[in-house]
C-alpha cells in the first residue's frame, strides 16, 4: 500500500480542516488514514451525533441523521463552533478560528495543514499557519469567477491569489479547478492532481444488490416497465437547475411521451418545482419520492435508467455515485463535472441547460434503450478510474511538497 514516510521514519502528522462530516468526504479520509495513519480531521462546526452518524445538511431543509457511518475509520475533533440550526458561523465564531486552529495544530504537532477552500474561516487558518511557520496545501472546489462586476472579479482574485499562492502546493479536484488555479497564478508544477470521487465500489455494489427487484420496486411506485425513467437526486434548491431540466423535457413531451422523471430530495423550492411541473402540463410524469437517505439511494439508481442534473455548481459528485451505479448521465455544461466524466456519446451528453430545444435532444436520445446499455458500460468504466486512492495520493504528494518547500 502507498505510504509516505517523513524524514527520520516517521510518519507525516497531516491535519484536514473543514465544516462538517459529509457524506462524499468520510471514505476519502479512511483512505487517507491508512496511507497516512497519523492523519487528523478537525470539524469546525459542532457535531450532532445519532449513534455513529452525524446530523443533515439542513440545506435539505429536513432535520434527521445520516444513515451511513460518517465518523469511524480515520481521527477526528470537532471545534464545537456554529451549532445554531442554520450552521452559520457568527463574527464571535470566526474570531475564534486563529486560536483553535493553533492549539490544535500544537496539540497535534501537526506537520501540514490541508484547507478545502477559501472561504473566511479558511483565510484565518491559513493566516495562522503562517504565524507558526507550519505549510499549509489547498484542495479547493473552485471554477471560473461568475460575477458581473469587474471589481469584484478583481477584488476577488487579489484576495484569493494571495491566500492560494501562500499554499505550499494545491490540489486539483477536476479540470475546472486546475483551470482556477493557473488562472490565480498558480504554476502546474505546484498543482497535484487529487480527483474529487466517491467509494465507486460500494454504489455499484449497492445498486446491484438491489437490480433484481428493479420491476417490484418501480409498479410499486406507479412505473411502467417501458417508460424510460430519469432520476434526479439532490438538493431542490435554484441553483440546481430543475426548472430548466422541465423545461426541456416539456419540448421533449411533444415528441414522446414514453418517460417518467423521479425526483429525490428535498429543499426550498421543492413546492415552486411541484407548481411548475404541474403548469408546464408534466403533473402525471413527475414524481416526488422526498428525501432519500444514503441507503436507500443505490435503490434510486437502481431503478432509473439515467441520471439528468442540469446544475451550475463546482462540481457534482451525485453524478460519480449515478455512473458507479451504472448510469449514464444529461449533465449541464455548468457542472464541473461535466468537463470530467461525461464524453459527449460515451457516458452520456453534455448540455447547455437553459438551451432547452438541444436540452430535448438530449434527453430523447436517452430513450433508446441499445445506447443507454452501451453508454451504461462506459460510465462504470470512467467512474472506477478515479479513485479514492488516486485522490488520497495527490494529497499527499502535495503535502510532502509543502513540507520540502519549508526545509
Amino acid at each position: 500500500m502507498f505510504s509516505l514516510l517523513a524524514r527520520g521514519g516517521v510518519f507525516m502528522r497531516l491535519g484536514l480542516l473543514v465544516t462538517h462530516p459529509i457524506q462524499y468526504m468520510a471514505p476519502l479520509y479512511r483512505a487517507l488514514t491508512q496511507m497516512e495513519p497519523t492523519t487528523c480531521v478537525a470539524f469546525i462546526r459542532s457535531v450532532k451525533q445519532e449513534g455513529s452518524s452525524a446530523v443533515i445538511d439542513p440545506g435539505f431543509g429536513k432535520r434527521a441523521g445520516w444513515d451511513i457511518d460518517l465518523l469511524s475509520g480515520y481521527q477526528w475533533t470537532s471545534f464545537n463552533l456554529a451549532s445554531g440550526e442554520s450552521g452559520a458561523m457568527s463574527f464571535h465564531d470566526l474570531a475564534r478560528i486563529p486560536t483553535l486552529v493553533k492549539n490544535w495544530i500544537n496539540s497535534e504537532s501537526l506537520d501540514v495543514l490541508l484547507i478545502p477552500g477559501w472561504a473566511p474561516h479558511y483565510t484565518l487558518a491559513a493566516e495562522t499557519c503562517r504565524y507558526l511557520k507550519v505549510p499549509y496545501i489547498v484542495r479547493p472546489e473552485a471554477r471560473p469567477s461568475r460575477s458581473r462586476s469587474q471589481i469584484r472579479r478583481i477584488v476577488r482574485r487579489g484576495a484569493v491569489s494571495r491566500f492560494v499562492k501562500g499554499a505550499g502546493a494545491t490540489c486539483a479536484i477536476g479540470s475546472w479547478a486546475r483551470d482556477e488555479l493557473v488562472r490565480l497564478g498558480i504554476p502546474e508544477a505546484r498543482i497535484v492532481s487529487s480527483p474529487y470521487t466517491v467509494d465507486s465500489e460500494w454504489w455499484e455494489r449497492r445498486a446491484d444488490d438491489v437490480r433484481s427487484m428493479r420491476s417490484h420496486i418501480r409498479q410499486s411506485m406507479g412505473i411502467a416497465e417501458a417508460h424510460t425513467l430519469f432520476v434526479f437526486v439532490g438538493k431542490l434548491a435554484p441553483y440546481k437547475g430543475v426548472n430548466w431540466l422541465l423545461s426541456a423535457l416539456q419540448k421533449l413531451n411533444h415528441r414522446r411521451q414514453d418517460w417518467r422523471l423521479l425526483i429525490v430530495g428535498t429543499g426550498p423550492s421543492e413546492s415552486e418545482i411541484q407548481d411548475l411541473a404541474c403548469r408546464l402540463g408534466l403533473g402525471d410524469q413527475v414524481l416526488f419520492a422526498g428525501f432519500r437517505n444514503q441507503s436507500e439511494l443505490p435503490e434510486m439508481y437502481a431503478i432509473a435508467d439515467a441520471l439528468v442534473l442540469f446544475s451550475s455548481e463546482t462540481f457534482g459528485l451525485v453524478v460519480s455515485e449515478a455512473m458507479s451505479a451504472g448510469l449514464p448521465c444529461v449533465v449541464s455544461l455548468d457542472a464541473g463535472v461535466s468537463r470530467d466524466l461525461i464524453l459527449d456519446g460515451e457516458t452520456g451528453f453534455r448540455v447547455e441547460a437553459r438551451d432547452s430545444d438541444s436540452a430535448s435532444l438530449a434527453l430523447e436520445a436517452m430513450l433508446n434503450p441499445d445506447l443507454r446499455s452501451r453508454l451504461s458500460q462506459a460510465a462504470r468504466r470512467v467512474a472506477r478510474s478515479r479513485t479514492l486512492d488516486a485522490a488520497a495520493a495527490g494529497i499527499l504528494k502535495a503535502s510532502t511538497m509543502a513540507q520540502v518547500q519549508t526545509t
